[in-house]
């Protein structure tokens, strides 16, 4: 099995663009997603910006990370999915992103995207179960967020040292482990 990333980003009441709040607003509490592979390449797509693929360290604590195992022939194919989006120059589409939240329009450019659609065709090449039967146009972060949460599969959660652990053993449930000085316990969810 392969390993991804899911990172939710929270927008903060003081400080955070605009935009952000604005969904933060209409559908709390995530305003941001991107995909992360185990190798550090991460990918997403910010306002006025390309999509990317790029090494990201996530270092900002107002990232939440989920990460899931995946098949190793799903990982590839998302792996190269975003490489090959990000070779394209795929722009922002601000109006797309707009009326995601809106259950009648759409619009949907294929050569424009926003974070939550990209991510979600994403997880669609990878054919992640939980992800299936989400709308890429229509599919915000906190949505692919509620998505992950609803499911039986293995998620860890967020923190530096569970993160860490993704690469090591694995614990029993609900053990406390250490990891790079931090202290905490790990949660599981097995499939039922």
């Amino acid at each position: 099995m392969r390993s991804i990333q899911l990172l939710f980003y929270r927008a903060r009441e003081q400080g955070d663009h605009l935009m952000n709040r604005v969904v933060s607003w209409f559908d709390p509490p995530f305003v941001h997603v991107e995909i992360r592979f185990e190798d550090g390449m991460a990918s997403s797509i910010f306002a006025g910006e390309p999509l990317f693929f790029r090494q990201r360290t996530f270092a900002n604590p107002n990232y939440h990370v989920e990460t899931l195992t995946v098949e190793p022939s799903d990982y590839n194919s998302m792996y190269r999915f975003c490489q090959e989006r990000a070779r394209q120059g795929i722009r922002f589409d601000n109006l797309g992103m707009y009326l995601a939240i809106l259950p009648l329009l759409s619009f949907t450019p294929p050569h424009k995207t926003f974070c939550s659609r990209h991510v979600t065709e994403t997880l669609h090449i990878g054919n992640v179960p939980e992800f299936v039967m989400l709308t890429p146009h229509k599919t915000t972060p906190s949505m692919l967020y509620k998505a992950v949460k609803s499911s039986t599969h293995r998620f860890f959660s967020s923190v530096p040292f569970k993160i860490n652990m993704v690469t090591q053993t694995d614990p029993p449930p609900n053990r406390k482990r250490e990891a790079n000085g931090e202290v905490g316990v790990v949660s599981f969810r097995r499939p039922a």
